[in-house]
């Protein structure tokens, strides 16, 4: 309803119910089809299954097919009460969180058997980025348990192969996340209205109140602020149009057969089929 009032600002992500593969990806056709959604909102996990388990493998190849846009955010962490006091679950816990995420679907090969896959990690991909060289160290020379997944992910391999968000809440941060990410593959995000929302500001009566982003990145170039504020959501929220399926063969004509190379030759006996009198080209549109 709240996309019906403004279709040109918003469009909407849905849910789905994971734990069930089959009923999530039937979920997943009637978001796109039914209600014009252009993705889904998922978990860093589902139960026990990590994004490359193999019970999820159909529900990727779906949303390939779909063209849906995949946004992974961090799901519930549990902490003790020491570590509710000092906020440690959502400051420390959920970064970690989503880089175990992101490690598990790269290294289980997801992007490898769906290579146009459109997915965006919350959060800045986490503390992905920071410790991708510790990671791809490791999996080169790390103990042997490990080398199934070297050349899964092989260094360098998946810079801007994937999308992440804006959310990471400092100048250097934000820099670092543009130049290892490629800036073609940040989004903007605000995380309104959790109290870590981007830049917001909570007045005395407990509303918070967002400044203006361009403000917020005024130290980022015109052209890179363009594309984390617009063209990049645009990119990852549309729906990528499927090839079209080829045309049938045209009958050949009469007296004459195709030749194994595809040309036209004239049939034994037969003349040849005069070629047509007028040319019926349709003229180019204006502007074509």
């Amino acid at each position: 309803e709240q996309i019906k009032r403004a279709p040109e600002r918003f469009v909407g992500l849905g849910t789905l119910p994971l734990q069930a593969p089959e009923l999530a990806i039937a979920e997943l056709q009637r978001c796109m089809t039914d209600l014009g959604f252009a993705g889904v909102v998922v978990g860093t996990h589902v139960n026990e299954w990590n994004l490359d388990a193999p019970e999820l493998v159909a529900f990727w190849k779906a949303a390939e097919e779909l063209g849906a846009c995949v946004f992974v955010h961090p799901n519930s962490l549990e902490a003790g009460a020491d570590e509710e006091r000092y906020f440690l679950p959502k400051m420390v816990g959920m970064p970690a969180e989503i880089c175990h995420s992101v490690t598990c679907f790269l290294t289980g090969g997801v992007l490898d058997k769906f290579p146009r896959l459109k997915v965006c990690f919350a959060h800045g991909a986490g503390t992905f980025p920071y410790v991708r060289g510790h990671l791809e160290h490791g999996l080169t020379f790390g103990r042997h348990n490990l080398h199934d997944a070297i050349e899964t992910l092989a260094p360098g391999l998946y810079s801007g192969r994937f999308f992440c968000d804006s959310i990471v809440h400092s100048q250097e941060a934000t820099e670092f996340l543009l130049k290892s990410m490629s800036e073609d593959m940040v989004v903007f995000g605000s995380d309104y209205p959790h109290p870590l929302g981007h830049g917001a500001n909570r007045l005395p009566d407990g509303k918070l109140v967002s400044p203006d982003y361009k403000t917020v990145y005024s130290y980022l170039e015109a052209s890179t602020l363009d594309k984390v504020m617009g063209t990049n959501a645009l990119r990852l929220l549309t729906p990528i149009e499927q090839p079209a399926p080829a045309p049938p063969p045209a009958p050949s004509a009469e007296g004459v057969v195709e030749a194994e190379d595809g040309s036209a030759t004239a049939a034994e006996e037969s003349e040849a089929v005069p070629a047509a009198a007028a040319d019926h080209t349709a003229p180019a549109a204006d502007g074509a």
